[in-house]
């Protein structure tokens, strides 16, 4: 997947990738770059095959020491990437402090 952070108006600040997970209790999260996404809430992801989703205000959560962060994405979203959020596997290595 790519996670493109978008500044004022839209504009492109950072890009790069990210992976999706789907947590144990059901939810779907990107994991990508601290880097890339932070100071921003609004995002474009997108799938190889073209699929993209714009989020605005999307809550992020910072790893406290690592360059790591999970973007949540609404369950709405998850039918407009097209991915079935029941048929990935479980994230279970990931600190449940993250979803807080």
């Amino acid at each position: 997947m790519y996670v493109v952070a978008r500044g004022d108006a839209g504009k492109i600040e950072w890009h790069g990738s990210g992976t999706l997970w789907r947590s144990a209790i059901g939810r779907c999260v990107v994991l990508t770059a601290l880097h890339v996404v932070e100071h921003h809430r609004s995002f474009t992801i997108g799938s190889p095959s073209g699929l993209q989703v714009r989020l605005q205000n999307a809550i992020v959560s910072k790893h406290p020491s690592l360059d790591l962060a999970l973007i949540h994405l609404p369950e709405h979203e998850m039918s407009t990437l097209a991915f079935d959020g029941a048929a990935l596997p479980e994230a279970t290595s990931v600190s449940k402090a993250l979803y807080r």
